[in-house]
């Protein structure tokens, strides 16, 4: 039985976010799947792309009847990816779904869902059963490299699992073993075989599953603790500039700060369990209340502010980037130039004491300059470090 070729589809949506620290800057939104065609009872991955640590919910309807069949809202990584699986009912209905995903703005893409193909001619049944557990094992070894995308990003998330890669070898050994004993025709033995490998992925998943639920919550404090540094760093800011600033407006802005800082404090108990996706929810918007009032102090201000907590953020990502590579064994060289930013940075808020606005502003875009090369470097290194894997 020959088998289909399916293409992924990516709907890609170029956004600017006027936003503050994880949800400023330019960046290209994007949402795909793992595949085109899918049986029920499969599992479609939804991945793309969006700013560093941002909110993205996903949508999954069924075009015919319009019903929602999966909603769910995720974290993006420190590198700006994310990545859900949504597993289809084995009853779930033919036809075209729509995958809606939400930041800012929306991006699209669609996958279909088809019943598996009966054998064509009057093959024995022998015949029928060898073509189709051949189909299925095809299957799973799909399934497999679904199971292996999922293992190697909780490793970068410092997740053990080599338990995960054990488990995988045992099936692959059961899958072989199905294939040479249809070879035999031993069909009763092999689809035995069959099924051991598919209980074993489907435990496997099953834990990887919870695995990535844990993750998720890692990523939420992770989040929220960047969001109070950046809150943090506002107000210090705000601190050195209060002789250059109207002293009502920066009063009203610490203010705040102060108290979303006291939210934030609060919140620490609800970001578990059910709760979660209503506190990251209730965060998005407190990180856009924080941009409003930046607003106030005035453009020459509110900008440079702005800037500067987007590069903090960015230097960070790319010297956790540069770590976990360097965790990997790839060779990554030292990265002055982020040093020499963060060097800059404080250069930036002394000119700004000074009311020397237009010279920060040069120094600005001078930051921008360093990060972006080193932005790119790090992108050459990773490209090579993913050819060197296959």
């Amino acid at each position: 039985m020959e088998l289909k070729k399916t293409t992924a589809f990516v709907m890609l949506v170029l956004m600017v976010i006027p936003g503050f620290g994880m949800a400023m800057g330019s960046a290209v939104f994007t949402v795909e799947t793992d595949s085109t065609i899918y049986e029920p009872g499969e599992d479609v991955e939804i991945s793309g792309t969006a700013d560093p640590n941002a909110n993205v919910s996903l949508i999954v309807l069924l075009k015919a009847t319009q019903e929602t069949v999966f909603d769910e809202t995720t974290l993006a990584d420190d590198d700006g990816n994310y990545s859900v699986i949504y597993e289809l009912p084995v009853d779930a209905l033919e036809g075209v779904y729509n995958v809606t995903a939400c930041n800012e703005t929306k991006a699209e893409t669609f996958f279909e869902v088809e019943l598996a193909e009966t054998p064509e001619g009057d093959s024995a049944p022998e015949e029928e059963t060898a073509v189709g557990l051949r189909f299925a094992i095809e299957r799973a070894y799909i399934f497999m490299g679904k199971i292996e995308a999922t293992v190697e990003r909780l490793g970068e998330e410092g997740y053990v699992v080599q338990d995960v890669d054990a488990n995988l070898t045992d099936a692959k050994l059961h899958l072989e073993e199905a294939e040479k004993l249809l070879d035999l025709l031993e069909f009763e033995a092999a689809e035995l075989e069959f099924s051991n490998a598919r209980g074993i992925l489907g435990s496997t998943m099953g834990w990887l599953r919870s695995t990535a639920k844990k993750v998720k919550q890692t990523r939420a404090e992770k989040f929220m603790e960047q969001f109070q540094r950046q809150i943090q760093n506002v107000n210090g800011t705000l601190l050195r500039l209060q002789e250059r600033l109207d002293a009502g407006v920066t009063s009203s802005v610490r203010g705040g700060l102060t108290s979303t800082m006291n939210r934030l404090q609060q919140m620490r108990r609800r970001m578990v369990g059910d709760e979660l996706e209503a506190a990251l929810d209730e965060l998005e918007g407190m990180v856009k209340e924080i941009e409003e009032s930046i607003e106030v102090l005035g453009k020459n201000y509110a900008n440079k502010i702005k800037s500067m907590n987007r590069f903090e953020a960015k230097i960070r990502v790319l010297n956790a980037t540069a770590n976990r590579l360097r965790q990997k064994g790839v060779e990554v060289p030292e990265l002055a130039d982020l040093e020499t930013a963060e060097d800059m940075l404080e250069d930036v808020v002394y000119l700004l004491e000074e009311g020397e606005t237009g010279e920060a502003e040069l120094l600005i875009e001078g930051i921008e300059d360093l990060i972006s090369g080193v932005s790119g470097k790090i992108r050459v290194i990773r490209k090579g470090h993913g050819k060197n894997r296959h």
